[in-house]
């Protein structure tokens, strides 16, 4: 058990490091896939995803209500997103 609960408190920077990982590694492959002529891309506008982000938001209150601590594991995941994008 004790040796199961050190490796459970590494996790999270494990999960951090592959995402880190993971956005270089997409940006990276968005660049070269963007200039072959046998792919396109759509991304949305910022109105657009403003627009799903509002319909999405019932089921992140929904959780919010229905989990305990909730509010504050979301904020936390919502804060290291925010750290992953900027690089830190």
């Amino acid at each position: 058990m004790f040796f199961a609960s050190r490796t459970f408190l590494k996790w999270p920077a494990l999960s951090r490091l592959h995402g880190v990982e993971f956005d270089k590694r997409y940006h990276e492959n968005l660049e070269k896939t963007k200039p072959m002529k046998d792919h396109s891309f759509v991304f949305p506008a910022a109105a657009e995803r403003e627009a799903i982000r509002k319909k999405l938001q019932p089921i992140t209150d929904k959780w919010l209500q229905e989990n305990p601590g909730g509010r504050k594991r979301y904020d936390a995941m919502v804060s290291a997103l925010e750290d992953i994008r900027k690089g830190r």
